[in-house]
């Protein structure tokens, strides 16, 4: 859809400057209304984005864990393959923002295709999950870490912010 034309808003403008009867009101607030909806400022926020985006843009398959002995069970698993723990959280916006913009580019799926993906839901904050956060060190909003290491020194990498 194109953006609203000038002409348009134009006429809106100079009817509000002479209006004083309600059916130029009403007809003001249709054209407001138009050019909002041609504007399209809030469309990914209020209805998510389009068809055609999710489509072309897959995410990553993450597989979910829960506590620490799962996170101790994937990496006897990965037999040596990178792995990688994000910590997510629903109050966490970096976290929202990975999950729509990193997570979905190709050049970052590409970079970890070989690898093991976990993520851990960190919302509640529960005793098991603060275990997780307590191997990478991490209390405030979750990061990722790289476990590659992890397996055999129990030291976690905890990953730069992209």
């Amino acid at each position: 859809m194109e953006p609203a034309r000038p002409g348009v808003l134009r006429l809106a403008f100079a009817l509000s400057l002479k209006s004083s009867r309600g059916w130029t009101r009403a007809l003001q607030l249709l054209l407001l209304a138009a050019a909002v909806i041609a504007a399209r400022p809030l469309q990914d926020w209020a209805f998510g984005p389009g068809a055609a985006q999710q489509a072309a843009q897959p995410h990553l398959a993450f597989t979910r864990i829960s506590n620490v002995a799962q996170l101790d069970r994937a990496l006897q698993q990965a037999q040596g393959k990178p792995v990688m723990l994000d910590l997510y959280a629903d109050w966490c916006v970096a976290c929202k923002e990975f999950e729509k913009y990193t997570f979905s580019d190709a050049g970052v799926q590409a970079s970890l295709a070989d690898a093991v993906l976990l993520q851990a839901d960190v919302t509640a904050n529960s005793a098991e999950q603060a275990a997780l956060l307590n191997i990478c060190r991490y209390w405030d909003c979750p990061p990722f870490c790289s476990l590659t290491v992890m397996a055999m020194s129990k030291r976690p990498i905890a990953l730069p912010v992209l």
